[in-house]
């Protein structure tokens, strides 16, 4: 399988669209390219990437000064992000992470196989709650 790796978007996008990988969110389908877009899920995968990443790497990566986030009412979490392609070929581990990560937060572990569906509806809630409600929500985050 050769990667489309012109963004972290397209990265992520075609291992999972590789996989037939599935989402939902409220009932409705979403495509693999919606949950990785820059309004999507990928501003909430980035935003625990770039931590790990500086932990696995064991030496202080600056990728924060090449990601922007910005407000976006569009946003499913009231965000958007820019991760220019450079980011993956400046810091290879980088694809790793957001692979790991992702599996860890939006297939809550659930190991990388052909065909998951995964429903994003606790995901969404959890993380559209305010910070100080979060621990009574039945769904947390695993390895974050």
């Amino acid at each position: 399988m050769k990667l489309n790796i012109d963004s972290p978007a397209a990265f992520l996008t075609a291992i999972y669209e590789e996989l037939n990988i599935r989402f939902s969110l409220n009932g409705t389908d979403l495509t693999v390219s919606e949950v990785f877009s820059p309004r999507g899920f990928l501003p909430l995968v980035a935003f625990y990437a770039i931590p790990r990443l500086r932990q696995y790497a064991n030496v202080n990566i600056d990728v924060e000064s090449e990601v922007q986030y910005t407000e976006d009412e569009n946003g499913i979490f009231g965000k958007s992000i820019f991760m220019p392609a450079e980011v993956l070929h400046k810091h290879p581990l980088f694809k790793y992470v957001l692979t790991q990560l992702s599996v860890d937060l939006l297939l809550d572990g659930t190991p990388l196989s052909y065909g998951v569906k995964a429903n994003l509806d606790q995901i969404y809630e959890y993380f559209t709650t305010p910070l100080g409600d979060r621990e009574t929500k039945e769904w947390k985050p695993r390895n974050l």
